[in-house]
């Protein structure tokens, strides 16, 4: 869906399997944007009003896009545009909770629409082995053993899964 919401809905789609990886790395990158925002645990910061205004000019220029014929790929550009502005807000701590909430909000309602960015819960489970793994790197990281740490990610990630590291935690997500 999203490949196709890439594209002008008058405009010819010519079907190429590139195309439909780089489509799904830009929608899991829109999905990793949103759980770093729900993770934002920020209460207060500078600029947090110009950042409300900022907020709702973006929601306005996607809206604006969508309601001219429609325009998908440039609603989608608008996005990434915004994305790029907000994640270095996010590297800096300077996006609140609050703030990262009117994004996600917004997010789901886009996602009325298309139905991408928030996918339907997997109901599947880690595996005990997995889990176990996942434990004994957090060790590894508490004691400072890198090398041990590393060897346990790529070992995780042989089982199908990929660890990431935020400033949380550990946080894990099955491969595609």
């Amino acid at each position: 869906r999203f490949w196709i919401a890439q594209h002008h809905y008058r405009s010819p789609i010519n079907y190429e399997r590139e195309a439909l990886s780089h489509a799904q790395n830009a929608l899991g990158k829109i999905q990793d944007f949103l759980i770093n925002c729900s993770a934002v645990k920020v209460e207060k910061a500078s600029g947090d009003t110009l950042m409300g205004r900022t907020i709702a000019s973006f929601r306005k220029r996607v809206l604006e896009h969508l309601e001219n014929d429609f325009n998908t790929p440039r609603a989608i550009a608008e996005i990434f545009s915004f994305m790029k502005q907000m994640n270095a807000r996010l590297t800096q701590g300077t996006l609140t909770a609050k703030r990262a909430a009117d994004i996600t909000d917004f997010f789901r309602e886009m996602d009325t629409i298309f139905i991408l960015f928030f996918p339907p819960a997997q109901e599947e489970d880690i595996p005990k082995k997995v889990t176990e793994l996942l434990q004994q790197r957090k060790k590894a990281r508490e004691e400072k053993a890198w090398g041990d740490s590393d060897a346990l990610r790529d070992e995780i990630k042989n089982l199908g899964y990929t660890v990431e590291d935020t400033v949380d935690g550990q946080r894990i997500k099955k491969d595609a």
